[in-house]
């Protein structure tokens, strides 16, 4: 994916699927992937999915 799409797209993708049994990028986990990587990954689960948004909220209230 990082050929055709670029590095970071790669690493949402491997973040999204949480894909870190020997990785070619460490973006497998919140904590290993970049902070922007991670933050854009997460505004689109939140976009598609408003049920999530509204029990994120909640967890953090």
């Amino acid at each position: 994916m990082a050929e055709i799409a670029g590095e970071d797209v790669a690493r949402s993708i491997q973040l999204s699927i949480e894909y870190d049994p020997q990785p070619r990028f460490d973006a497998g986990s919140p904590e290993t992937a970049p902070a922007e990587v991670v933050t854009r990954v997460r505004d689109r689960v939140l976009l598609q999915y408003p049920e999530r948004r509204a029990a994120l909220l909640a967890a953090r209230a």
